[in-house]
């Protein structure tokens, strides 16, 4: 990832529209990415390597939460939240690809989003760069930081993926 990308995911604050407030359960979110023709399947392992917590894969339009890493239900929530992020990036750039997008790459911000991913970001850089690729750290960053947000991500994905 570049320097200016990271600046920009960090420090942006200008938007078009403000996202909906309301309640997202498990339910409604596993609806939401459902009615983009994404699958959600909960198995053993997930990932290229078998040792992922949770993966989406952009190429097969397909979420995988691990059942050994997430037993219980505030972190398969957590795990689900986090990977519709990644399925949010997938729709900005072409949900039948396998390329992601970030938020800051993207012609529209959302203020309070981008804003607490500046205020929550920082949390989260170093697990980041230990466990990514550099590549890949724009796109983590917005991930975990809003994993626990699943309004702002249910709001997303109308937004980004079912217009």
């Amino acid at each position: 990832m570049n320097r200016r990308t990271l600046i920009c995911l960090l420090f942006l604050s200008f938007c078009f529209n403000s996202l909906p407030a309301e309640a997202v359960t498990r339910k409604t979110m596993l609806d939401l990415i459902r009615q983009t023709g994404v699958t959600v399947s909960r198995r053993p392992t997930c990932g290229a390597n078998g040792q992922a917590a949770a993966h989406y894969e952009p190429g097969n339009n397909a979420i995988c939460i691990a059942e050994s890493q997430y037993r219980s239900t505030g972190n398969w929530d957590q795990a689900l939240t986090h990977e519709a992020m990644h399925m949010v990036q997938d729709c900005m750039a072409g949900l039948n690809n396998s390329s992601l997008m970030t938020l800051a790459q993207n012609v529209s911000y959302e203020r309070n989003i981008v804003s607490y991913i500046r205020d929550r970001g920082r949390h989260w850089v170093s697990l980041i760069k230990r466990y990514y690729r550099p590549a890949d750290y724009a796109l983590e960053l917005e991930a975990y930081a809003l994993q626990d947000r699943p309004d702002d991500v249910a709001g997303l994905i109308k937004q980004k993926c079912l217009r």
